[in-house]
């Protein structure tokens, strides 16, 4: 209400910790914690949030602004810090209520596929009850076909529309194609030649002639985008449920990169299928300080001008080193990764007329690499990690990555940790810094955690 003061509730500010991947081996997600805030409830006016759920899920937005007696600030002159999600509201025996905080990306915490139902149709045969659809998402090759219905020879290959299927294979031998279909009726309805197959792309379905005589397989493409960042969007508004408010649509596609992906998805949730597209293009997902959604990934600090500079009288203390890793001489990146992966004796009978085919469907993943032998002679510690298990379809795409992370991480660099106090309030994780001391100075450095607790802020810089 206007001109009432607000009476002082919270006992000590909340600690506030984010933080995004280095290395791409290391989890896509950007963490965003805040611990618990503690207020102070002597006068018991707010027992009635506390000791049931009517606040867990609930938006909490936490904000900062001046203290001044004996007139309070007016509530316009806060700023938001973060918007997180109430996971609990206990009353303690000193009085006070202690609210726990999440982070509004486990919102996605919810499942990316559906089950059978097992009950004919679209819900398959009984024997598939409970089972998760597969959903595909980008160009993937090789997909193992689930049998919708056997006495009917119906397969699907994703439970969310296809703009393609291609190269229907029986065992290996390759099936010719009659028509497409805009119905599931529609496909049912004719009769087919022999050796062909029908499908029903808005069902991610094909119909055979005859019953196979070893495993389905297809190459196919999904309905809609087929880039890294185009896939994570789709989830955010597919079974993620977000509208477009809840999400910055341009930190996906303006720092993802581009070219041919896919990803097969059948089961768990969309908290987790975003870490596998993120992740398997060494970028970072998450939500900022507003609760959306965002995504990012590391550039090299000496690419670009600052997005903002301290200077010494900014710092609160001395800066201190904290341990790195020392730079890789190698990057290998896998692509094309198969939905299936057959052998000589899966493909019986085409192995002999076709060692070629054998070849193809028998690798798991194909790999491109970038390297510098001269890093390995100036640092006889240098890495060479497992190969990053992309999403991309292209060796142009997965050569490109590779150089990509040896720019990144096959050259010196460092780790510091920079008590600034509240003049990093304007700073967030991801972005590019100069700082005005000895130790630091001469080079940019990009933010990769912030830990802040009032007007305790320490930037953790990474170059």
């Amino acid at each position: 209400m206007p001109n009432v003061a607000y009476p002082a509730r919270l006992v000590e500010p909340p600690t506030l910790t984010r933080s995004i991947r280095i290395l791409p081996e290391e989890s896509a997600r950007r963490t965003f914690q805040a611990g618990e805030v503690r207020l102070d409830n002597q006068d018991g006016l707010l027992d009635q949030v506390t000791g049931d759920w009517t606040m867990v899920g609930r938006p909490a937005i936490l904000l900062r602004g001046p203290h001044r007696e004996p007139f309070r600030a007016a509530y316009g002159e806060f700023d938001r810090m973060a918007e997180l999600r109430i996971t609990g509201a206990a009353l303690s025996a000193s009085g006070r209520v202690s609210i726990g905080l999440r982070e509004a990306a486990r919102d996605l915490a919810v499942p990316v596929t559906t089950p059978y139902a097992g009950t004919g149709g679209l819900e398959g045969d009984a024997g598939l009850k409970g089972q998760m659809r597969p959903m595909l998402y980008g160009a993937k090759r090789n997909l193992p076909a689930v049998t919708l219905l056997a006495t009917q020879l119906v397969y699907q290959f994703s439970g969310r529309a296809l703009s393609s299927i291609t190269g229907v294979r029986d065992g290996g031998a390759v099936l010719a194609f009659a028509g497409n279909y805009a119905s599931f009726p529609e496909m049912m309805t004719p009769s087919l030649p022999d050796s062909t197959y029908a499908t029903c792309l808005a069902q991610g379905l094909i119909r055979l002639a005859s019953p196979p005589a070893r495993q389905v397989t297809a190459d196919a493409v999904g309905a809609g985008a087929a880039t890294h960042a185009g896939i994570a969007l789709a989830l955010l508004t597919g079974p993620g449920g977000l509208s477009g408010d809840r999400f910055d649509t341009a930190s996906f596609t303006g720092t993802m990169p581009g070219g041919l992906a896919g990803f097969l998805f059948k089961g768990g949730t969309v908290e987790a299928a975003l870490n596998e597209v993120t992740g398997s293009c060494a970028s970072w997902w998450g939500s900022d300080r507003m609760g959306r959604i965002v995504a990012g990934r590391l550039f090299r600090p000496e690419a670009f001008p600052p997005d903002h500079a301290l200077a010494r009288w900014m710092l609160t203390g001395e800066p201190s080193e904290i341990e790195g890793t020392p730079p890789r001489w190698r990057q290998r990146v896998a692509y094309r990764v198969l939905g299936l992966v057959q052998s000589a004796t899966d493909l019986t009978g085409v192995a002999a007329a076709n060692p070629a085919a054998v070849s193809a469907y028998g690798t798991a993943q194909q790999i491109e690499t970038a390297f510098d032998a001269s890093v390995l002679a100036s640092y006889p510690s240098a890495t060479d990690p497992e190969p990053l298990v992309s999403g991309f379809d292209l060796a142009v795409d997965a050569q490109a990555e590779a150089a990509y992370l040896m720019s990144l991480h096959g050259v010196r660099r460092r780790r510091w940790r920079v008590p600034v106090g509240k003049w990093g309030a304007a700073i967030n994780v991801g972005q590019s810094i100069s700082v005005d001391h000895p130790r630091l100075a001469g080079r940019n450095w990009i933010v990769t955690g912030m830990d802040e607790t009032g007007d305790a802020k320490t930037l953790t810089l990474w170059g």
